[in-house]
């Protein structure tokens, strides 16, 4: 039997601010790069200009993500993780089960920037039987996907309950 929870991404407004902020820039500087004469300022008025409008661009195209969906369920045999993003599912991982030997939220392993942006974000890091190190349990496209704690907490305890369930069903 199939059993399954959902957990969504976390994001920070910093990105709808941050793009509004340097379009208006873009805007800004790009009248005053067409209205002055002098050829330095024009130089360095286009420079600014560009880096603002790029600056613009990639906000967008993170804001036109929607923040990831993930779904984790057990089976049988396995840990299955499927990332749903604008509802198309993008990615599906599977861990064996007998392979996990603790999967534990954290936020020690994060970066600082990240504590000031999302105080409140945690990941999942898995242990494996066979390997020595935790790594990312959920992460897309080579990132670990930041979620809140509170869900994260409530993550542990499903699956701490569905792995000694597995565990008990494996010895007897």
């Amino acid at each position: 039997m199939d059993r399954s929870m959902i957990i969504y991404e976390q994001r920070h407004d910093i990105w709808r601010k941050g793009t509004f902020a340097s379009a208006m820039l873009t805007i800004l500087f790009f009248i005053l790069f067409w209205n002055i004469p002098d050829p330095l300022w024009i130089g360095i008025l286009r420079l600014v200009t560009f880096i603002f409008f790029t600056l613009t661009v990639f906000g967008t195209l993170k804001l036109m993500e929607s923040p990831m969906e993930v779904e984790l369920s057990f089976n049988s045999k396995y840990l299955l993780i499927s990332y749903v993003q604008n509802e198309k599912e993008v990615l599906n991982e599977q861990f064996d089960r007998s392979a996990i030997q603790s999967i534990l939220p954290t936020s020690n392993d994060l970066p600082f920037w990240t504590h000031y942006l999302h105080p409140q974000s945690a990941i999942l890091k898995v242990n494996f039987k066979e390997e020595q190190h935790k790594s990312p349990l959920i992460k897309y496209r080579g990132r670990p996907l930041l979620f809140k704690q509170d869900e994260l907490s409530e993550v542990r305890k499903w699956i701490d309950e569905e792995q000694q369930e597995y565990n008990s069903k494996t010895t007897t």
